[in-house]
């Protein structure tokens, strides 16, 4: 493979690259590659030579895997994995030379589906009366762009016969053409027929719309996948449930989807201004289908939540600037809730109601209609409102998810405001006195981050972490040692009971080095503890603790206070014949 000058890849090579991969890897293998990208598994990647990438990737054993590709001959890559064939450590290696070099990561981690798209061929019989009409008709896309502007005119995107418009009828067809798979079971290998069939089903569409196609075939099988299987006799409340294989499934197409919501097509990105009169009506349909999936599902699932702002921020907000379009999906929000019925409840949650309504009618989820009107109001800067919306939201049996705070805090921190993000922050304390440790997280990462933009939002930080103990302990602790609040983090281990053997050595070397004196009381009270387990491997553990005294008192040249420490100890336990063999072993006495 030719390198420019600078060191780049031509756009030929990347091309070709591109091609390789989607034709080498499947999509699973990509999605996990990107996965481990993402978790910066990719310790080391060099070019020793213009045309060959060496790289390093942490797996699952514990020295990493050394990944090997020739550029000019890809067939020829290699990595030292059991695998013996194109793995998730290559592609995450191939993915962080896409990095490196100013490439689209994304472009890589959908080759597989793209390819798919660009393959699929027309069925030999007739086509349904679906794929002869509309979006799906044959040279239904052309380059030219007088053309384009003559068949668009054909296409009809707001057609509301009974097959529907635009994204209705991809899922009517969509749906036909997955009939035959109706009765098989909803796992991998099911879903990857459906996916199939739906890009075979594809013809001509603008480069935009194919992406989009591409996401709505996802969503479309992940939405199959979704559906519970019902227990003929069974409580309602007791009567779904998905199966492990399905579970598989449902994540595995999780990633792909979020994978295509990640790559938004050329049109959003600013592509011909033609190719966005065609695209836009799409969008708004997609939101409309989106939403109506994310305000009914299940409580325990919201996949179709974390698709519905994921397309907000990759796909609408670059399209459509301003509130317009958000202030539109507020009032929709409204009208949705207006036309649940009073009274009825969630059918999943086994409450009372009448049967046939709740068949019937559309039960709106309550928490995701508030949790999403927070979200677009804080986008509209309306804080007041989207507080009390979050407030009534968290207020729900289910309690605040970690995505939703996750979502709302990113909209508040990208303004740039440290004041605005802090009062949030503030406010969300009494929301998060009984959270679970992995929102936490996620809550004081944005406490650094409000820290970063006003100084002053530091002392608040540690105010709050304090009164959101014991709940925050691990942060709590993390954030004194990595601010070097040493003598405060001991203390906080002394009463804890810690185990110091559970700490890495080097991390308790950072504290030695800057005091030795804050680990005696450590370490002294883990031996007692240790010697009253009265075993042999407790004893062991002991005798250790006991050397690593032993240099302590001699970094401080307090050596006879060791002496005569050592020396009561010995004789305190001298009945212990075990704990007396492991001091000799350990030459601490003779």
């Amino acid at each position: 493979m030719t390198m420019k000058p600078d060191g780049l890849i031509q756009d030929a090579e990347w091309n070709r690259l591109v091609r390789y991969t989607g034709s080498q890897f499947d999509e699973v293998t990509l999605s996990r590659g990107f996965l481990y990208f993402k978790q910066g598994r990719v310790e080391q990647l060099e070019m020793p030579e213009p045309a060959l990438v060496r790289a390093a990737v942490r797996g699952s054993d514990p020295q990493p895997y050394k990944v090997e590709i020739p550029l000019e001959t890809l067939s020829l890559a290699s990595c030292s994995c059991p695998v013996n064939e194109p793995c998730k450590h290559m592609a995450a290696a191939l993915m962080k030379l896409a990095e490196t070099q100013g490439r689209s990561v994304n472009s890589l981690a959908n080759a597989k589906a793209k390819q798919m798209l660009a393959s699929a061929k027309p069925a030999a019989k007739p086509a349904p009366p679906l794929l002869r009409d509309g979006l799906f008709a044959e040279g239904s896309y052309s380059d030219d762009p007088a053309s384009r502007r003559q068949d668009q005119a054909g296409r009809n995107y707001a057609d509301h016969s009974d097959q529907g418009s635009g994204i209705a009828r991809w899922h009517a067809l969509f749906q036909r053409v997955t009939a035959p798979l109706e009765r098989e079971v909803r796992n991998s290998a099911y879903a990857d027929k459906a996916l199939e069939l739906i890009l075979q089903a594809k013809r001509n569409l603008s480069p935009a719309a194919e992406q989009l196609y591409g996401l709505h075939a996802h969503l479309f099988v992940q939405q199959s996948l979704l559906q519970p299987v019902r227990i003929p006799g069974a409580a309602q409340a007791y009567s779904s449930h998905l199966g492990y294989f399905t579970h598989v499934a449902v994540g595995e197409l999780d990633k792909a989807v979020l994978l295509s919501l990640g790559d938004s097509p050329a049109g959003v990105q600013g592509g011909e201004r033609e190719e966005l009169k065609e695209l836009k009506p799409l969008l708004i349909q997609s939101l409309e289908w989106l939403r109506s999936e994310m305000l009914k599902e299940q409580r325990e699932r919201y996949y179709f939540s974390h698709y519905y702002y994921r397309f907000w921020k990759e796909w609408l907000l670059p399209v459509f600037p301003g509130t317009e379009l958000l202030r539109e999906e507020l009032a929709k929000l409204d009208a949705e809730e207006a036309a649940s019925p009073a009274g009825l409840s969630d059918p999943v949650s086994g409450k009372s109601g009448d049967a046939a309504a709740l068949q019937q009618a559309r039960v709106i989820q309550p928490y995701a209609l508030d949790a999403t009107r927070a979200w677009l109001l804080a986008q509209l800067g309306e804080d007041e409102p989207a507080w009390e919306r979050l407030r009534t939201a968290a207020s729900l049996p289910s309690g605040l998810r970690p995505e939703n705070l996750s979502n709302l805090l990113d909209i508040v921190q990208q303004t740039g405001s440290g004041a605005r993000l802090t009062s949030w922050l503030m406010r969300l304390v009494p929301l998060l006195k009984n959270s679970r440790t992995n929102q936490l997280e996620s809550y004081f990462a944005y406490w650094e981050a409000a820290a970063a933009l006003d100084p002053s939002a530091g002392t608040l930080m540690w105010r709050t972490l304090e009164e959101l103990l014991p709940a925050a302990q691990r942060f709590y602790e993390r954030k004194l040692f990595e601010h070097g609040r040493f003598r405060e983090w001991m203390d906080y281990q002394l009463s804890a009971g810690a185990e110091p053997l559970d700490f890495k050595v080097k991390d308790l070397q950072k504290i030695e080095k800057a005091d030795p004196r804050l680990l005696l009381p450590f370490y002294h009270q883990a031996v007692e503890r240790y010697v009253t387990h009265k075993n042999r491997d407790s004893y062991k553990k002991a005798v250790k603790l006991l050397k690593r005294l032993a240099k302590l008192y001699a970094k401080l040249k307090q050596t006879e206070r060791w002496e005569r420490f050592v020396t009561a100890f010995t004789v305190r336990y001298s009945r212990l014949r075990a704990l007396q063999e492991e001091l000799r072993k350990g030459k601490l006495i003779s």
